[in-house]
């Protein structure tokens, strides 16, 4: 039986913020479990988009595609 007690700490998904030009819709995409890039699709029209991770990285957290 699981001990209820104790709060589960969730940690949030690392996710990318974009706004999808095609259809002007703002969504988030999430990292992929392999942790080497964010994928996600616009969520009116489908178009996928896959963004890789930098070993360098960037400082923003929004795009658009």
């Amino acid at each position: 039986m699981e001990d209820k007690s104790k709060p589960v700490k969730k940690t949030p998904r690392p996710s990318l913020g974009v706004r999808f030009r095609c259809c002007n819709v703002y969504w988030r995409i999430y990292m992929t479990a392999d942790q080497k890039r964010f994928s996600g699709h616009c969520p009116k029209c489908g178009y996928p988009v896959q963004v890789e991770i930098s070993p360098t990285g960037t400082d923003s957290a929004f795009f658009e595609v």
